[in-house]
């Protein structure tokens, strides 16, 4: 390439900087709802004052935690929110940047609406491990945007740590241990972490019912107060997957 030609290089890309720049500039601003959504509150907010209780409907056979599932929840919401002219749809849409982001879009009668979105991160490749993770983030975002809260949920002690007494007394001689450990906001260690990668290597499904059960982004998110059973009971269903009973 010679002088000229470099020089009209140089020219050529100046000018496609110039035009991505503006273009950039132009771009609408990223919005999360319409312009106006004061029908939509409304309509939400006498919605939310006819949920019922929502309780937990099934109880996992590994670890014995219960919840409520992501068909139970949306079986109690839907008539309400039909009732209130109000309709929810959930997409999984690709972004430009390859990242695939689940949309989570409450609309009202009169065209108003607003959304949430949730980045889907798998902990492993495959199609069990992003179904896995597509539920969880469909049942999260659900309950978020719409302001559903299940009774008794554990999960929810964290952000309610000044309650601790109060919510102890009231679960006394119930199957849910509200100890000051499982209230403890402390993650496991590196090396707890590496133990768990290995224990799970080969058994995906393991991997992902634990983070089903405890609500879990990634396995770096368990408390160090749920490693030891989580760990203890990896260990014995693969014992008795390879039909090794204990002593």
């Amino acid at each position: 390439m010679n002088f000229n030609e470099q020089l009209d290089y140089l020219d050529k890309l100046e000018a496609l900087i110039a035009k991505k720049a503006a273009a950039a500039c132009c771009m609408p601003a990223d919005v999360y709802q319409s312009e106006k959504i004061d029908e939509l509150i409304k309509a939400l907010s006498l919605a939310q004052g006819q949920y019922p209780k929502i309780t937990f409907n099934r109880k996992d056979a590994y670890f014995e935690e219960e919840y409520a599932d992501f068909d139970t929840i949306m079986s109690v919401i839907r008539p309400i929110l039909s009732k209130s002219d109000l309709a929810v749809v959930q997409q999984q849409r690709v972004h430009t940047t390859g990242v695939t982001m689940l949309h989570t879009i409450l609309m009202h009668s009169s065209g108003q609406w607003m959304e949430s979105r949730n980045r889907i991160i798998p902990l492993k490749e495959g199609a069990i491990a992003y179904a896995s993770e597509l539920n969880f983030q469909k049942s999260h975002a659900l309950r978020t945007l719409l302001g559903v809260t299940v009774t008794n949920d554990v999960t929810d002690d964290n952000a309610y740590v000044a309650m601790m007494p109060t919510r102890t007394m009231a679960e006394k001689g119930t199957s849910i241990n509200h100890s000051i450990e499982n209230l403890s906001r402390d993650t496991i260690t590196k090396e707890q972490l590496e133990e768990l990668e290995y224990e799970l290597a080969e058994y995906e499904d393991l991997a992902k019912m634990i983070l089903d059960q405890w609500r879990l982004q990634s396995l770096a998110d368990m408390p160090k107060s749920k490693y030891i059973k989580a760990i203890t009971k990896i260990r014995e269903i693969k014992l008795l997957r390879s039909g090794i009973k204990k002593g």
